[in-house]
């Protein structure tokens, strides 16, 4: 009887190939700097060695400093590329990500069960998913967007034209990103939006807060644009209070003036006004002129602060001195006038 042998290939280490994931330049490479791409590429070709390496080896060989490459590393985590835990710098695997991600249990659904409406549903999806490979990308889809976008059809119940106007809206703002995109529809669906006359209210209503972000910028002052965070709490004074500037500036008139102001400072106040069902100007100003009697006449009770008496020494005397409205009221009028 012949012995099993083995069968051996023979290669010059020298002409091997260092394979990377269609999805890599897909859906991740037009959100990386060039180091980014850079790092990561190298510990791509590294991960196939099976070798150890340090990150001062692996930062001297590129060029950069340590702290430079651990920075990257951080970013390239935080987007699912890399994972780095104790000694082990670990190249993720995107494509069984994807495959997790979209991965459903085939149902026993017959043909025949198949209503003719599901049937022109599936098509007129088709079409439109077409068309948003046409329209937004030259015909040339990734393949890792058709599931995303059959997972949105499922998951949130857009429409064709919804799904369409999705694209057309972040293309709008200038953000293709597919994490960009997900957000946008993940917000989409928060707000029940389905169908193409509910994107237009919603459009309608998105433009007016834009321009109540951009008024609460430029009072303040800020010099820059608001956080995501500070967004949020925007969005609920203007989509959840329904409150329109000229309630919001109230607030700003309050509280600007301080020496540390935050977003949160003007939200506990409207806040407050939401909870006692305040939805007016003229409710709100009679709420805050009947606090700040109150406020005047509790403070006509109250002796004088110690730390305000001549005969109290000024110096390592830290006690904060409380403002009422009217310096308030003054100092944002100052503001407006420089």
């Amino acid at each position: 009887m012949d012995k099993p042998k083995r069968i051996e290939k023979t290669y010059n280490p020298m002409f091997e190939q260092t394979p990377i994931s269609d999805l890599f330049f897909s859906d991740y490479l037009p959100g990386l700097d060039p180091l980014g791409v850079k790092i990561y590429v190298y510990c791509v070709y590294l991960s196939k060695l099976n070798q150890e390496y340090t990150e001062d080896a692996i930062a001297k060989t590129l060029g950069i400093d340590k702290s430079v490459l651990m920075e990257k590393l951080i970013e390239l985590e935080a987007i699912g590329l890399m994972s780095v835990q104790g000694g082990i710098i670990a190249v993720c695997d995107i494509n069984q990500k994807e495959l997790n991600r979209f991965y459903r249990k085939i149902t026993s659904i017959m043909p025949d069960d198949v209503e003719i409406e599901d049937l022109n549903e599936n098509q007129a999806r088709n079409q439109v998913v077409k068309l948003i490979s046409d329209r937004f990308f030259g015909g040339m889809m990734p393949g890792s967007w058709y599931s995303e976008i059959e997972l949105w059809f499922h998951q949130y119940g857009f429409s064709p034209d919804a799904m369409y106007m999705l694209f057309q809206h972040c293309q709008t703002n200038g953000v293709m990103t597919k994490p960009y995109i997900r957000k946008v529809a993940q917000e989409w669906a928060k707000r029940n939006i389905k169908s193409v006359q509910d994107v237009e209210e919603y459009l309608l209503r998105y433009e007016k807060f834009r321009e109540l972000v951009r008024k609460i910028t430029n009072k303040l002052r800020l010099g820059r644009n608001l956080t995501e965070y500070e967004e949020e709490i925007v969005a609920k004074w203007f989509y959840t209070y329904k409150y329109d500037f000229d309630i919001i500036e109230i607030a700003l008139k309050k509280s600007t003036s301080r020496p540390k102001f935050s977003i949160r400072i003007f939200d506990a106040m409207i806040t407050e006004w939401f909870k006692n069902g305040l939805n007016t100007v003229d409710m709100i100003n009679v709420y805050e002129e009947e606090r700040r009697k109150k406020y005047a006449q509790d403070k006509g009770r109250k002796t004088k602060p110690a730390s305000y008496r001549d005969d109290v020494p000024q110096m390592r005397n830290y006690e904060e001195r409380q403002y009422d409205d009217e310096f308030f009221e003054n100092l944002y009028k100052r503001k407006e006038t420089k």
